[in-house]
Formats: C-alpha cells, sequence, structure tokens
C-alpha cells in the first residue's frame, strides 16, 4: 500500500528574504505592533520533514529570539 502525500496551501505569508514579504525573520507581522506568526505558512520551501516537527522548531526558534 501506498501513501499519496500532496502538500497544499491557499497562501503563504513568506519570511523576509523576499521585498514583498509580510513577516521578518523573527515572525513579527510587518505594519501590525505586537503580532508574530508561527505557523507553517511562513516556511518558505515545502520541508522535507514533518511540517509538525518544522513548525515547532520554527517556533521554538522565534520565542528564543
Amino acid at each position: 500500500m501506498a501513501a499519496l502525500v500532496r502538500p497544499e496551501s491557499t497562501g503563504t505569508l513568506k519570511l523576509a528574504s523576499r521585498n514583498r514579504a509580510v513577516v521578518d525573520l523573527v515572525g513579527a507581522v510587518k505594519g501590525v505592533s505586537g503580532l508574530r506568526v508561527v505557523d507553517a505558512s511562513i516556511i518558505p520551501e515545502v520541508p522535507s520533514s514533518t511540517t509538525n516537527v518544522t513548525v515547532i522548531m520554527v517556533a521554538e526558534h522565534i520565542y528564543a529570539g
């Protein structure tokens, strides 16, 4: 039995590596004071591991920031 994996998203916030990014490198939303985003939408590429582990690592990095 094979598993079919097809990652999809309705949109992405992208990180600060691009001019049109919505969040900076620490997850702070540009133009909104005191709001940070920590979910899979800020990851610029689909991770090769499970998204749960990746989002937890990103969240810990941003929290320690």
